[in-house]
């Protein structure tokens, strides 16, 4: 998560699960403008689950191990964001 005053642009991670299964997360955010997603995609880069404020949770299976992109992307930004997993 993190507080941002007029943001544009992108963060990229690698993310590697520690076991297999179904893993639930939330974005929480409070905008006062613009726009943030959050988008996971696996090693070849296909979307496998993209968080919005319109669309706050979602569920993605995953393999312990494989490398996964988590990409957080900001629009005119500011307010503050938290990534949760549920």
């Amino acid at each position: 998560g993190a507080r941002f005053t007029s943001c544009s642009g992108s963060i990229k991670r690698i993310v590697r699960f520690k076991e297999d299964g179904t893993y639930t997360f939330r974005l929480d955010t409070e905008l006062t403008n613009g726009h943030v997603s959050v988008e996971l995609l696996d090693a070849r880069k296909h979307p496998l689950m993209q968080l919005d404020p319109a669309h706050p949770r979602g569920s993605v299976s995953a393999e312990r191990g494989k490398k996964y992109f988590l990409i957080t992307r900001f629009r005119s930004a500011t307010g503050r964001y938290s990534l949760i997993r549920e």
